[in-house]
């Protein structure tokens, strides 16, 4: 009878043994933490606020997923949580937090570890912390529909008033995924970080998370560029042509890096808003596929540089019908061109190509006096300003408008004012500026950059620096771009 109960006793524990092993054979699979579930139930504060990733504020997914939660906790509890990024002070038992997603909160970052890309968990941990997080913004989103479905018993805008909270109250989502291990260019993906320069990479970073994770369901973790300690052995860099360095790019367009240095493999990308498929889809096209032993996957990418800028193919197109050369003076030819767009709009464009070796740029001020300041601000024409200059003894050969100015105000320049030397006015809201040294050189750069050391004769203010490095940087994105077709002065070096 002994032998009997052993036989059944070890097939119970066989059957026991076996279940786990049958219940995740599905497509998909649902855990429950090891939470400790102490059976309080309480009735949340008005004091709760919803916490999110600080470089998280612009993905809409999290955004989302806030807004849904608040509109939840309103219906339920009659208060609305206010919003709040990470960077809000924690204090583990004064502050009551709704943790969303991949915080700085330690909750959420413990939990962040075991979710895959599609994955995603909530945990009611006390009476001052919800944890509700996934391995993507999407998977997060989808975290947070179930915790409201779930636990707040809030569907399709139906809710049960004032629900009592218990603590221990978990759950968490497990898909499966193709591959059990990636590697990209040798180095597994679990140890790249792609870190941001700044929130507007945030879009381009949350895409190329999911787009790598994909293949493995590992979550690629997004830093800010001034967390890095510059070993990291893996590195996805947005805006960065290295470890340090940024791209010089476009406000439209997109760049793409890839290189190995003696620390590890760096891939760089940034991209405007606008061409973040078409960057991503560049990786895709750049991307080597082979599949290695224990069903693992290796991507490779191979070392290159190439960058993209989004302006010649959707500027409306000139066609030059005629083009008229004089030479005014020794070393300054004046040249007239006459264009059509595709509709026949006739425009007409004139240049002044100055030798500086033999001719000289100067600013132009009013009765052209060296004493010339703010204070002594008078409205004058192109016109008035050389009749000035001729007055006080040079030789005046041409003459064009440069920096806007306060038409309503005291008609002071708006950027950078250098004449002879002196500083007559500093740059409005970082302007950018064009410059020329005592020895001839020309400066063209943002008004934060001025320095005296820069030894400027002469410098006036503009609105756009439109080329920089031989190629298109900006075209009417500033804050001081008009818009409209308007006569625009232009001022550059070959």
């Amino acid at each position: 009878m002994r032998k009997n109960v052993l036989r059944q006793i070890c097939a119970l524990l066989t059957l026991l043994m076996l279940v786990p092993l049958v219940a995740c054979n599905d497509q998909e699979c649902d855990d429950i933490p090891s939470a400790t579930d102490d059976g309080v139930t309480f009735l949340p504060n008005a004091a709760f606020v919803i916490i999110h990733g600080e470089l998280y504020t612009a993905n809409v997914e999290i955004s989302s997923a806030c807004v849904y939660l608040k509109k939840a906790w309103n219906a339920i509890y009659g208060t609305e949580p206010k919003m709040k990024s990470d960077a809000a002070i924690y204090q583990e038992l004064g502050n009551y937090e709704i943790i969303i997603g991949d915080a700085n909160r330690p909750q959420s970052k413990q939990l962040m570890q075991s979710l895959g890309l599609r994955d995603y968990t909530y945990l009611v941990e006390s009476e001052h912390t919800v944890v509700i997080c996934g391995g993507s913004p999407a998977a997060t989103y989808e975290g947070v529909k179930r915790f409201c479905s779930d636990v707040l018993g809030y569907q399709n805008n139906a809710a049960n008033l004032n629900t009592l909270l218990k603590i221990g109250d978990s759950y968490t989502y497990r898909a499966l995924y193709d591959y059990q291990s990636t590697t990209l260019n040798g180095i597994p993906l679990e140890d790249y970080t792609i870190a941001v320069s700044d929130k507007n990479d945030m879009e381009l970073a949350v895409r190329l998370s999911c787009e790598l994770g994909k293949y493995s369901g590992n979550a690629l973790p997004i830093v800010s560029f001034k967390k890095l300690t510059g070993k990291e052995k893996a590195l996805i860099g947005l805006g960065l042509k290295d470890r340090s360095n940024p791209y010089e790019l476009a406000q439209e367009g997109y760049a793409f890096h890839v290189y190995t240095d003696e620390i590890g493999a760096v891939l760089c990308m940034t991209s405007s808003n606008r061409y973040i498929d078409r960057a991503v889809q560049l990786l895709n096209d750049r991307m080597e596929i082979t599949n290695t032993d224990n069903n693992g996957i290796n991507l490779l990418v191979a070392d290159c540089d190439e960058i993209f800028y989004g302006f010649t193919t959707e500027i409306d197109q000139w066609i030059l019908d005629s083009e008229i050369n004089t030479e005014i003076s020794d070393g300054v030819t004046l040249i007239e061109k006459v264009y059509h767009n595709k509709n026949n709009a006739p425009y007409r464009v004139y240049a002044l190509v100055v030798d500086p070796t033999r001719n000289e740029l100067y600013m132009g001020t009013t009765a052209d006096s060296y004493a010339y300041s703010l204070e002594n601000m008078e409205k004058e024409s192109v016109r008035g300003h050389m009749e000035a200059a001729v007055a006080n003894g040079r030789i005046a050969l041409a003459g064009i408008n440069a920096d806007f100015f306060a038409i309503n105000g005291d008609y002071h320049p708006l950027g950078l004012t250098i004449k002879e030397g002196e500083l007559i006015s500093k740059t409005v809201s970082d302007r950018p500026f064009f410059g020329i040294a005592y020895d001839g050189t020309v400066v063209i750069s943002a008004g934060s950059q001025y320095s005296s050391d820069m030894d400027l004769r002469t410098a006036v203010g503009g609105s756009d620096i439109l080329v920089r490095n031989g190629h298109p940087y900006t075209i009417g994105t500033s804050e001081n771009s008009y818009g409209g077709m308007e006569p625009r002065t232009l001022a550059g070096v070959r």
